[in-house]
């Protein structure tokens, strides 16, 4: 059985995502609608990548655990423009990328042939730990 990740649609969304989130202009989030953008794409990240992890089970309920929490403080923070609670998210959040980052590095690195999804991948975690670090 292929991991979710493996399959073409959710691997490019999630890139795609990726792409816009890291390529925008990260100096002005905080600043209204930019700020606005930045949550909306955050969390549509942050529950793509949810999405792909399959197993072991006991991770998939942490990363939907630890998702919600984020993405809960995400907006609370929006909505009171509470600075604690923006850093509690970003942690959060940081902390669901590395663990999906984790898992995927897993299956790219395992045993099997290289092929596209694999090297897609590849390049997923290496966009999640830029993005983690840019958090």
């Amino acid at each position: 059985m292929l991991p979710r990740w493996s399959h073409d649609a959710n691997l490019s969304f999630l890139l795609g995502l990726l792409g816009i989130l890291l390529f925008m202009p990260l100096p002005f989030v905080g600043q209204g609608m930019t700020q606005l953008l930045f949550d909306i794409i955050l969390t549509a990240v942050l529950v793509s990548a949810c999405y792909i992890v399959s197993r072991p089970r006991w991770l998939v309920v942490l990363t939907v655990v630890l998702t919600a929490i984020g993405i809960s403080l995400q907006w609370g923070a929006f909505a009171t423009d509470d600075p604690r609670l923006g850093m509690s998210s970003l942690a959060v959040s940081a902390l669901v990328l590395v663990l999906i980052s984790i898992q995927v590095m897993r299956w790219v690195l395992g045993p099997g042939m290289v092929t596209g999804h694999r090297i897609r991948g590849a390049v997923l975690v290496y966009l999640l730990l830029g993005l983690t670090w840019a958090l």
